[in-house]
């Protein structure tokens, strides 16, 4: 398998001559042939602060085909096509741990082994800018991730489709163009669900990102502002109320349930049979364990809620001016207040991770915020992206994607 045309750094192979003799598969190689192959980045000894491209350089005189990576002794890549390279995103390894690298070339008659790098990876905690990417539309309302794709909703310009195996370098795929506005995405494989405003729900086939089809639609009278799915149900946030969705049909999307309880919904989010929604107003919490009979379980009143995070037995509210709230939802009828946490600039999303709340407000603040002591939201680490409002933000570890009103801004975070 390859990476995606585009990726690769174009390398000029070098001849490199030895009397080295290697023998591989019972097979010698003749002094003069060289070395089958090595290594040539990174070099033995680096120290890695960010992701890198391992890249494998084969002799003269053997007719080399395929070459697999291995890192610690396991087999991450196979690439067919020269130059041979692998992108090695590090984020996800231990801060000052050591690593080994290695590659296997195939002929049609024989394999051979590179001698092995070692690497040690040094990681700066905190949250660390990697790369900006502007659509075909500078707004940018919401993000969702799938393995190395990026979907973004982009408003009138539908949703674009990219490519982010290298974050440092987010490359276009292709766009899916919708009816009305794009304004919030969710993912579950094989489908990405769309809150198109005026274009209802749309649920999307993703499984070839180079060509999204339409999947089903389900058209309702009045906006759909956000979207979230959850197993068979999909909960939809709408100027009144909110709707749940059957997902269990393969070509359509069908209503089991409309409520017009309350008006304004701006944001939901969804776990298991359970979906959280903020109005401007209050967070509600709905027990959707009988899809077409869903019960309210809780309102909690807050001036200002445009978007609630929802992990382990937290629920951090979203309160615009207000700063941020964070709820105890072990017993989700009967919510406790924890801690609150006022910020510089009004709050216009929150995102969960273990251990820690990431904040985006419409003054380009990104904040992470270390939640572990009760009643505390403790500082961590904050970053400014100068010029933007912040509409939405995905982590997906290590990363971090803000949706704002200048395209995606990647963000790294360790800690």
């Amino acid at each position: 398998m390859n990476m995606r045309e585009g990726l690769k750094t174009f390398l000029i192979p070098a001849i490199i001559i030895s009397f080295l003799v290697i023998c591989c598969d019972g097979e010698s190689t003749r002094p003069e042939d060289g070395i089958p192959i090595r290594i040539t980045a990174p070099d033995d000894g680096d120290v890695l602060f960010n992701p890198v491209t391992i890249a494998a350089q084969t002799g003269s005189g053997f007719s080399i085909t395929d070459v697999e990576f291995y890192i610690d002794g396991e087999l991450v890549w196979i690439d067919n096509d020269r130059p041979f390279e692998y992108y090695w995103n590090i984020f996800g390894y231990e801060n000052n741990s050591e690593h080994t690298i290695m590659a296997t070339g195939y002929s049609d008659t024989a394999s051979y082994t590179s001698d092995t790098v070692t690497v040690t990876i040094s990681l700066e905690e905190g949250l660390l800018f990697v790369a900006a990417y502007r659509p075909n539309a500078d707004w940018t309302y919401g993000v969702a991730t799938y393995q190395n794709i990026m979907f973004v909703a982009t408003g009138e310009s539908g949703v674009e489709v990219i490519d982010v195996l290298d974050k440092t370098f987010p490359m276009y795929i292709s766009r899916f163009e919708s009816a009305g506005q794009a304004l919030k995405v969710d993912v579950r494989y094989p489908h990405l669900f769309i809150a198109d405003f005026s274009g209802g729900v749309i649920r999307a086939d993703i499984s070839d990102p180079d060509s999204l089809t339409e999947a089903g639609l389900y058209n309702i009278e009045v906006q759909a502002i956000d979207v979230a799915v959850s197993d068979d149900i999909v909960f939809v946030a709408d100027q009144n109320g909110f709707i749940i969705l059957d997902n269990t049909l393969p070509d359509f999307l069908v209503s089991l349930f409309r409520s017009y309880l309350f008006s304004g919904s701006n944001y939901v989010t969804a776990r298991n049979d359970t979906a959280y929604i903020t109005n401007l107003g209050n967070l509600y919490i709905i027990n959707a364990s009988t899809p077409d009979s869903p019960e309210i379980v809780f309102a909690y009143q807050s001036p200002g809620a445009r978007g609630v995070a929802v992990i382990d037995t937290f629920a951090f509210v979203a309160r615009g001016d207000q700063g941020v709230a964070a709820l105890s939802i072990s017993d989700p009828q009967n919510p406790g207040y924890l801690a609150g946490y006022v910020t510089q600039g009004a709050v216009s999303s929150v995102e969960a991770a273990d251990s820690t709340l990431f904040v985006g407000t419409f003054s380009g603040e990104v904040i992470a915020l270390d939640y572990t002591q009760p009643d505390t939201l403790r500082l961590f680490d904050n970053l400014v992206i100068d010029g933007v409002l912040i509409n939405y933000l995905k982590f997906d570890s290590p990363y971090l994607y803000a949706a704002t009103s200048q395209g995606i801004n990647i963000l790294r975070f360790i800690r």
